[in-house]
């Protein structure tokens, strides 16, 4: 099959605006059963930004899609701020996708699926770490990210070291205003974990890996109640949050 990036993992910006338009022809299809997040190449500047602008104000996209770092950048570099600030500014939800960062992702292959999830996991709590003590949660008050489960390793150094924050508030506190995490893998102590470290509110549902290979209803209902959560709890996470 043809690829749309190229081995940088960047995509022709024309390619991102199809994209788009196709994702909201499709949600527009299933009204209130479907929303959609726009894809966009985050690190492409002020171009960037006005197609995040043009997903929100002209197509009714709901939220934000990006990858989570390209290369030495991440989102709190200044090519992504223009996108961050659309987003802060339309109050709207931006998912950081993990990405394969090298060499680590090559020195884990050996490893099997756990050595490459590692990998990707810790490219996104790398930027989770970036976003909270770079200072982009404090500059853009409005900014909402979703992290992966995989990010939980970032999330509880932060939780861990807090006192260390280079951020007045600390890091835990930060992170429980600005940051969601999904509950990818529908492991009960993740889950719990997390709940402990965000709060109940901050954590949502996710099913992208194992990709919907069993009744997601069934897994994540017994990973809430083994994970000791109330009812209401349980509801928030499962829809409510979302």
């Amino acid at each position: 099959p043809a690829l749309i990036a190229d081995p940088d993992g960047r995509v022709a910006h024309e390619t991102i605006v199809a994209l788009n338009d196709e994702l909201a022809e499709l949600v527009a299809r299933h009204p209130g059963r479907l929303h959609g997040l726009a894809s966009v190449d985050a690190y492409d500047g002020d171009r960037s930004g006005r197609e995040a602008e043009r997903a929100i104000r002209e197509l009714g996209l709901r939220g934000l899609h990006v990858d989570c770092a390209r290369g030495d950048l991440m989102l709190d570099s200044l090519q992504a701020r223009p996108t961050l600030e659309v987003a802060a500014k339309y109050g709207v939800p931006v998912f950081a996708h993990p990405v394969a960062p090298q060499p680590l992702t090559s020195q884990m292959s050996p490893y099997g699926p756990i050595g490459a999830l590692f990998a990707r996991g810790t490219a996104n709590s790398a930027a989770l770490i970036a976003l909270v003590e770079g200072g982009v949660f404090s500059q853009l008050p409005g900014l909402n990210v979703v992290v992966t489960a995989m990010a939980f390793g970032g999330l509880a150094m932060a939780a861990g070291l807090s006192s260390q924050s280079l951020v007045p508030a600390g890091a835990l506190a930060v992170m429980r205003k600005h940051v969601f995490m999904d509950t990818t893998m529908c492991h009960a102590t993740l889950i719990r974990a997390a709940v402990d470290f965000l709060g109940a509110s901050n954590v949502i549902t996710g099913s992208d890996w194992p990709i919907v290979d069993a009744p997601i209803r069934e897994r994540l209902t017994k990973a809430m109640q083994n994970a000791g959560l109330t009812d209401d709890e349980q509801q928030a996470i499962a829809a409510g949050n979302t």
